[in-house]
């Protein structure tokens, strides 16, 4: 399976089960909304107006409420035809079904947006490479290891690369690492509880491979979540041109 393939096997309906109405897919804090707090944490890097690009954008969750907050003009990025089809089929905003590592942008963006899904490059690289001089901001909120032990049947799971922090940074060669937050130990366990709590209620004839994977990874990441947050972290890293 890959990463299309993998995106593309669950309805949006019925992930909105699961992840609510605005289908934010990634881990969230705080109290309320917990998945848009961690969208919302973005908005300081991002002015009123800005164009950005989304890459990896999911069925447009943040794109969503980027047009709606920011007022932002918003391109997405996406492998997946299913999340493709839906932002299109909801106006959400322009979107194209790309491979990013394919994918060289026609214009210049204020802000080059990664929300959980950079782990999903094959090769990082080549994708920097595209978009190197399409923006002098690019914000990233990803997940790095914290020692060289990678849970290794997990990320295979997931379709993921998971790198070290250093690494992370000296793939963007060219600009400042200006901010840097972690948020994975205020996130973990409300997310984890979101997510089963919502799992629990879905019928099991609804449950395709993904959900499945979701479910067991959560169970896995409850079982061993202090292991977990010693080895792993998720931060948001802000990248900015010399």
């Amino acid at each position: 399976m890959n990463v299309s393939e993998f995106y593309d096997d669950t309805s949006p309906e019925i992930w909105k089960r699961i992840i609510g109405e605005d289908l934010h897919y990634h881990v969230g804090w705080g109290e309320g909304d917990i998945l848009f707090n961690a969208i919302q944490y973005l908005y300081q890097f991002i002015d009123q107006g800005s164009s950005v690009l989304d890459c990896g954008c999911g069925w447009g969750g943040t794109g969503k409420v980027l047009r709606r907050d920011l007022d932002c003009d918003v391109t997405g990025i996406t492998i997946s035809k299913v999340q493709s089809d839906y932002i299109e089929q909801n106006k959400l905003f322009d979107v194209a079904n790309a491979d990013l590592h394919d994918f060289i942008p026609q214009k210049k963006y204020d802000v080059i947006l990664f929300v959980e899904s950079f782990c999903h490059l094959k090769n990082p690289d080549i994708v920097l490479n595209n978009l190197r001089n399409t923006s002098n901001k690019i914000v990233l909120r990803e997940y790095y290891m914290k020692n060289d032990i990678q849970p290794e049947r997990y990320i295979d799971s997931w379709l993921m690369n998971i790198y070290n922090k250093d690494m992370i940074v000296s793939m963007f060669d060219g600009y400042n690492l200006t901010h840097e937050k972690e948020h994975y130990v205020d996130a973990l366990e409300p997310t984890l509880k979101l997510w089963l709590n919502n799992l629990s209620k879905l019928d099991k004839s609804l449950k395709t491979k993904h959900i499945d994977i979701l479910e067991l990874s959560a169970r896995y990441l409850k079982q061993k979540k202090e292991q977990i947050l010693k080895d792993i972290g998720l931060s948001t890293f802000v990248f900015e041109k010399c």
